[in-house]
Parts: C-alpha cells; structure tokens; sequence
C-alpha cells in the first residue's frame, strides 16, 4: 500500500533565484512504515544546474520513494527510476523553475 504526500507550491520567483522552499507534507494518518517516513522524510525543492528539481530524503525509514515536480511549464515530471530506495529526485526540463511537488513511499 502506498501513500501520496503533496507540497504547497513554491513562487517562481524564489525558485529562479535559486532560494530552497521547504514544504510541509500533508496526508491522511499513515500506520507503521509508513508513519515512519512520514516523520522522518524531509523534502524541498530547488534551482540547480539550470532547472527545478524535487527532493524527498526519507533516509532511514526503510522505504522506496517516488517524487513528481511540478513545474513553470504547466507539466509535472516523475522522478528517474520512478522508485528509489529512501532517496529520489525529479527534474524540470532546462531552464524552467519547480513550483511544486509530491511524492510517495512504499
């Protein structure tokens, strides 16, 4: 069973500056791994490189983690490999800014 966690969106502005937005997650109560991750994943999104990306860090919990970014195109973008082992990232395409993300754990 998986669960989806999403992040409030970002101002362009601040991404194309390269200032980090942290988010908060919100989701319904989660039960054993999962609550786990929840408590312990942090997350954030970027301007690196010369594109957003999405962060979810979630080291420890003993969970896969798949991420989406959201970006200034009006896309969203999944992280490469879709699944990764307490860590993944998605990128925006080049030279456009993330203005959100989500992500989930299995």
């Amino acid at each position: 069973m998986k669960k989806a966690f999403a992040l409030s969106a970002a101002a362009a502005g601040l991404m194309l500056a390269g200032i980090v937005t942290p988010g908060t997650a919100t989701a319904a109560p989660a039960t054993g791994t999962q609550a786990r991750a929840v408590a312990a994943c942090s997350t954030w999104i970027d301007y690196a490189n010369g594109r957003g990306r999405a962060h979810a860090n979630c080291q420890g919990t003993g969970v896969d983690v798949s991420v989406y970014v959201k970006c200034g195109n009006a896309r969203s973008y999944p992280s490469s490999p879709y699944w990764r082992w307490e860590y993944n990232k998605a990128e925006c395409p080049s030279g456009i800014g993330a203005t959100g993300m989500s992500y989930a754990t299995r």
